[in-house]
């Protein structure tokens, strides 16, 4: 017997399904090598398949969130980029079969070069799978969840740097309001205008979201 190793090079947040033959091992970041025992002199079919993301704002999620705000707001108020969209990774990359000779112990390395955005086209290019740098015959589909998942990570940090300018300016106003009643109602003037700002910011983008999506079915 001999030993078929795949290894993979790809970002951390990625997760893949490799095959030989009838024999499917999962590998990710953390340990990204596939291990087979193959038969000496012998050719394998080897595929290669990217794990779709999951559905990261799911009801218990959004709970979770909601009860750790205060919390969540210390790491999150900083990540508020209106180009959210270009982390997103919305196709999900799969090889066509290949073929390997197993002549003794082998090994090989694909890598995975994701989507980019691209501005003139408002359009994601297609991932690309290269095994020992030369390229496979890649097919992709799309991850509907990719999309929403880049917004709804992007909301929770409009909605934390919100809650904290709020909590700052209820405390300025809460200690000024004897005192100062004018700079009281100013500094929740202030935290409405923000509200008002987030809430259409928040919109536009959502808009923008499902435009990004339509696109992308219209591609695939």
């Amino acid at each position: 017997m001999s030993k078929l190793c795949i290894k993979g090079l790809f970002e951390d947040n990625k997760s893949f399904y490799i095959y030989a033959n009838d024999n499917v091992i999962e590998i990710d970041c953390i340990d990204n090598t596939a291990v087979f025992e193959v038969e000496k002199n012998s050719k394998y079919r080897i595929s290669i398949e990217e794990i779709p993301e999951s559905n990261n704002h799911t009801v218990l999620k959004v709970i979770f969130f909601i009860l750790t705000l205060p919390v969540q707001a210390l790491f999150r108020m900083f990540f508020t980029d209106t180009e959210w969209f270009k982390n997103a990774q919305p196709f999900i990359a799969y090889t066509e079969p290949f073929y390997v000779d197993v002549r003794g112990n082998t090994s090989i390395t694909f890598s995975l070069s994701g989507s980019k955005y691209d501005k003139l086209s408002k359009t994601y290019s297609s991932p690309r799978i290269q095994v020992d740098d030369k390229a496979v015959e890649t097919r992709c589909y799309c991850n509907k969840y990719s999309i929403a998942n880049s917004y709804f990570q992007w909301v929770k940090g409009i909605v934390s740097a919100l809650l904290v300018l709020c909590a700052v300016m209820g405390i300025i106003a809460v200690s000024a309001y004897k005192a100062e009643p004018f700079g009281a109602a100013l500094c929740v003037s202030v935290a409405l205008v923000f509200l008002l700002i987030c809430i259409i910011t928040c919109i536009v983008q959502y808009r923008k979201m499902k435009l990004l999506y339509k696109n992308l079915l219209r591609k695939n």
